[in-house]
């Protein structure tokens, strides 16, 4: 994952003011700076500003192309839209059985990638890519704040209990 441009002071104050908890219970994960943990909790969060949101909504999107719903993957894709049902069945049974190892094949079906993205956004906002403990998107001045409930939606093979800075 690359490294947010919003510096960590900015995304700090941000999540101190809405969480309305003093600064100093705040971290920053030692396996990943993009994270940010509360003391004495097992929340992640992530706040970053809106350029950095966009960035990694459609990172989490692209990750995550085989799980969206192949009507709307066939409406963005016209070797789909020829196709007609039988090409979504046969992309809804793919996904199945391929699960995220179907991702490459989804991505190179879509037309517009941009457009993609853009249509899921609208569709779904981007909390619902980002947020994986409620899905919902918090405003804070200049930052977008995101809790994080499972931290493999942000990098796999982590665990909580290691990053958690014992006293």
């Amino acid at each position: 994952m690359k490294r947010y441009q919003s510096d960590e002071e900015t995304r700090i104050n941000a999540l101190s003011d809405f969480l309305k908890i003093k600064e100093d219970r705040i971290k920053v994960s030692k396996y990943n700076e993009n994270l940010l943990l509360v003391d004495n909790s097992k929340e992640f969060y992530v706040a970053v500003d809106d350029e950095d949101a966009d960035k990694l909504v459609r990172e989490n999107i692209e990750d995550s192309l085989w799980a969206f719903n192949s009507d709307f993957i066939a409406e963005h894709s016209s070797g789909m839209r020829e196709a007609g049902e039988r090409g979504v069945k046969a992309l809804q049974k793919m996904q199945e059985d391929l699960c995220e190892s179907a991702n490459s094949i989804v991505k190179a079906l879509i037309d517009d990638m941009d457009d993609f993205v853009e249509d899921a956004i609208s569709a779904d906002g981007r909390g619902h890519f980002i947020a994986s403990y409620d899905g919902e998107e918090y405003e804070q001045g200049d930052s977008y704040i995101y809790c994080i409930d499972d931290k493999d939606s942000i990098e796999p093979d982590f665990d909580k209990e290691d990053d958690i800075e014992r006293e």
